[in-house]
Parts: structure tokens; sequence; C-alpha cells
């Protein structure tokens, strides 16, 4: 996945449909194929290092259950760096939230760095670490509340309403109320 400004809005950054990994030239081969769907790989723009990331999209969308799935995810991606000679730390594997604060974090979350030493990483501090731009987070925001406030649905709700209002169980419901 690459990023690249566009002219979709007004601050507008875009995914373009590449690979699904963000790496550097002469990076050590991926080790995706052990990730659960939604994992990417990428360079930290702060600290340089290659990680293997599990996405989760906010503060508080993952149970107990999921702890212990991505712990299992993230073992499984140190014993095949191990096999391929690849030496991954904790530091390595990451949650990326993406949106929220650390602040905001469920304790599920919390538990992913207390128990298994893994950080999560949320929002602006993950948008900034995945492509380097600080401002990243807060243009991606704009742009999504600019999308959002031009977003008009009216006309399907008017639809969707008409359509309802034909149903037999809405008819009969009708039907049923006393006006007085």
């Amino acid at each position: 996945m690459r990023l690249k400004r566009t002219r979709k809005c007004a601050s507008g950054y875009k995914t373009q449909k590449s690979s699904p990994q963000i790496v550097q030239n002469g990076a050590p081969p991926p080790l995706l194929q052990t990730f659960a769907e939604g994992s990417i790989e990428f360079e930290d723009h702060l600290d340089h290092e290659r990680k293997y990331c599990q996405l989760k999209a906010g503060p508080n969308t993952i149970n107990k259950d999921d702890v212990e799935t991505i712990a299992g995810h993230f073992r499984a991606v140190i014993q095949l760096g191990r096999t391929n000679n690849l030496r991954l730390g904790f530091e390595n594997l990451v949650v990326g939230v993406l949106y929220g604060e650390s602040g905001d974090l469920s304790s599920h979350y919390k538990r992913i760095t207390r128990d298994y030493h893994y950080p999560v990483l949320a929002g602006k501090e993950f948008w900034y670490r995945l492509t380097g731009d600080e401002d990243f987070y807060a243009d991606l925001i704009k742009c999504i509340g600019e999308v959002a406030r031009d977003a008009n649905f009216m006309q399907e709700l008017d639809d969707i309403v008409e359509k309802l209002s034909r149903t037999p169980e809405i008819i009969a419901l009708s039907n049923d109320v006393s006006i007085g």
C-alpha cells in the first residue's frame, strides 16, 4: 500500500491499490503468510524498524479471545522469523488501532502490552509511524468529515421508507393504530 495525496478531498490522502506491504527496497522477504487477514508489514518512520502489524478498527473493537488470537499470530511470526534467521523482538510486532488515542484503549488492548509486551499504536501515533507524516491522522479525520458532511442519503432513506410502508407488516400495524 502506497500513500499519496489526491484531489478527492481538501486534505485528501488515499491508498493506491498495490502491495499490501510497505517496505523499503532490499528488505527481507515478507512474513505475512502467517498473519491473519487485516495485517500489514511496514517500515516504522519513527524508529526505522520493520513492523508486522495486526490492524484493528478502534479502541474498543477486540474482546478477551482476540487478545489470545493476536498473541498466537505474533508467536507464529517470531517462530517463522527464527526459521528464516530473522531476529524479531516484541517491538517489531505491533497492533495498529486505526482511530482513537492510547488513553481510550480498552482493557483488552492494554493486556496485549501488559501480559505479552507487544506495543499497541493508536490513532495519530499509528498513522505517523506508518506514513511518516505527523499531520496524516488529522488530515484523514478532516477528509472523512468532509465526505460525511457532503453525503446526502435522503433519497435512499425516502425509498426505503416508501418500500417499508407497503409491506404487509407495516400496513397491519397502521390499521391497528386508532386515531383518537
